[in-house]
């Protein structure tokens, strides 16, 4: 490959980058085309070509082509990194932090997270926002939540004037929503889950997922049919019921309907995410813990305490915990 077509590629997968950060998904499309045009009949360098392969990568999961599949099948299949620029090396452990995170394993995406930010500043203000909001969510899921506040906040600031940004914006509430329904505030985590709610009316897979929040947040101050019409309403919406995070609320929807003592329903449904849970290689860990501590609370003649600590040596093994 000459230098001249290197030095072509490397500034048009840079401008993929560039339009990917700020959510221009229509041109990113146009534009990885041309670029995967100049690849297919060339020689390409290693570093040219992993640097394709990273924005390549960073495009299917912004666009859900990967994030939330339910086969399993996640993998980033990039080559290592090594003596590389620092846009590539930023890069790459930002979606190996994706990937950990996806499949639960959050110390492990917590490092490749805190390796991405020694490489911050060679990004875009907009990626930077986007970074933040994802270390946000790892400090969450480790119960970290004033951490994960900050850092929410921070994402959120950046991008609250952007109108490209809805669903990072939308992200960011849900987050802040958590984090202050577990600190016992009802109204200001609905207030902001019904933000989100609002901002989504045009992204309805993120709107399902605002509508999830919110029943999280029912469930927890114990609104429990408020929950139940909530997270059906979830799967009901914006396809979310084919995903990863609809084995998740279809988890929430059997707990809360055995909590209230619709044992046919909450045992169907519970039976169905356990078997879905054994059919995919979907690695979490988490929902197979909270389904055995489920199981044990309700469906044996008595409180199995067996299954309840298998689910709690999960949780403990996996440094996860009953969000």
């Amino acid at each position: 490959m000459s230098k001249e077509l290197e030095n072509k590629l490397v500034t048009l997968i840079g401008e993929w980058l560039n339009l990917l950060s700020n959510y221009e998904l229509e041109q990113a499309k146009e534009l990885q085309a041309q670029i995967t045009e100049l690849m297919r009949f060339n020689t390409i360098s290693k570093q040219v070509t992993s640097y394709y392969d990273l924005v390549n990568f960073k495009h299917q999961m912004l666009a859900n082509q990967i994030l939330h599949r339910l086969d399993g099948q996640i993998s980033a299949q990039v080559v290592d990194v090594e003596e590389t620029d620092n846009t590539l090396n930023y890069l790459y452990n930002y979606m190996e932090g994706l990937l950990a995170t996806n499949t639960e394993r959050y110390i492990e995406a917590l490092s490749y997270y805190r390796e991405a930010e020694k490489y911050l500043v060679y990004v875009s203000t907009n990626e930077q926002a986007e970074f933040y909001f994802r270390q946000a969510h790892v400090y969450y899921r480790l119960d970290q939540n004033l951490t994960a506040l900050s850092y929410a906040n921070h994402s959120f600031e950046m991008i609250k004037n952007s109108q490209r940004h809805t669903k990072l914006k939308i992200n960011a509430l849900m987050l802040k929503s958590g984090v202050y329904s577990e600190a016992g505030n009802y109204d200001k985590s609905d207030k902001y889950s019904n933000q989100a709610i609002m901002l989504a009316t045009q992204e309805p897979y993120a709107k399902s997922l605002a509508i999830r929040g919110k029943a999280n947040n029912s469930y927890r101050h114990g609104r429990l049919n408020e929950a139940i019409n909530l997270y059906s309403e979830a799967l009901d919406t914006g396809g979310q019921k084919n995903t990863i995070i609809g084995v998740k609320t279809r988890y929430n929807l059997a707990n809360t309907l055995l909590k209230i003592g619709a044992y046919d329903k909450g045992k169907e449904l519970l039976e169905r995410v356990e078997k879905e849970l054994e059919d995919h290689s979907l690695g979490l860990k988490e929902y197979v813990a909270r389904c055995s501590v489920t199981r044990g609370l309700y469906l044996e003649r008595t409180v199995d305490e067996s299954l309840i600590n298998r689910g709690f040596m999960i949780l403990k093994e996996h440094h996860l915990s009953l969000k």
